[in-house]
């Protein structure tokens, strides 16, 4: 990614001149240590040398004196350089952390930007409006859904996936919401809704009807909704939604309410 380059590009080239010239103090303190170490030892050797007793000296033994307080001198400048070195190399550390630490939010500001602009232009498809034309004995099972895009760009290769049942009222939670894998269309444009149609192979038979009209089932249509959006993510949108005996009507559509204890369309889309 360029943010991502740009960043640790610079950090590295700010990085290696803090450590190339941290090195060079350093380097240079080891020097002036080493110099004034051996310079004073022979000053000092020197001095012996040429000792003489107190009448016979002369400026001689001044000289010696005096060159062995300068190194003494170079010596504590020499330890400062070093102490100099060590602090930079410590300020090294400390700068490429903090850049570090800099090109990290850099990037997680991109990222979060760029994610807050997919949110913001992706195509967001959403079933709604479910409802059973009729339910007639011998007559093929069926239920009506919209799906919508309420994005603000199109959605690709929408694919479903949805079965009908009859189920029991109390029936415990149900995790399986795969069908048969139909493809739905291609394209489907921001704003634009699609009305689906899902079948059951099955006629309705009389004993599910009266089972139905008693209150003790109730019909079920589970399903998903896979879609990519234009910029390539697949997303997936679950729903469950039911009939149940209070909304019957024998002479026209009957809406299904969203399923209490299945529904997930209520949920964000799941990304892949």
């Amino acid at each position: 990614m360029q943010v991502r380059s740009l960043s640790k590009n610079d950090g590295r080239f700010a990085g290696r001149l803090l450590l190339y010239t941290a090195c060079g103090l350093f380097v240079m303190a080891i020097a002036i240590v080493t110099v004034s170490f051996f310079a004073s030892k022979s000053a000092h050797e020197g001095t012996v040398m040429d000792w003489r007793p107190p009448s016979m000296t002369g400026d001689a033994q001044v000289n010696g004196e005096l060159e062995l307080l300068t190194q003494r001198w170079i010596a504590w400048i020499a330890l400062v350089a070093l102490s100099i070195s060590v602090a930079s190399v410590a300020l090294l550390l400390a700068t490429l952390r903090q850049q570090r630490r800099a090109a990290d939010a850099a990037v997680a500001t991109f990222e979060h930007n760029r994610k807050m602009g997919e949110a913001q232009t992706r195509a967001y498809v959403y079933p709604d409006y479910f409802f059973v034309p009729s339910l007639q004995v011998g007559t093929p099972l069926r239920v009506d859904y919209v799906v919508k895009n309420l994005g603000l760009s199109p959605a690709f290769e929408i694919v479903r996936g949805s079965y009908l049942t009859f189920e029991r009222v109390d029936a415990p939670r149900r995790r399986n919401f795969y069908g048969e894998r139909r493809s739905i269309i291609d394209t489907l444009p921001q704003g634009t809704e699609l009305r689906v149609v899902l079948n059951r192979k099955d006629h309705l038979r009389e004993e599910e009807l009266h089972q139905f009209l008693e209150g003790r089932y109730k019909l079920v249509a589970y399903g998903y909704i896979f879609y990519r959006d234009i910029f390539g993510r697949i997303h997936r949108k679950t729903f469950s939604h039911e009939l149940h005996r209070q909304g019957w009507r024998e002479d026209g559509p009957m809406e299904m309410s969203l399923s209490t204890n299945h529904n997930r369309t209520s949920l964000p889309d799941r990304i892949s």
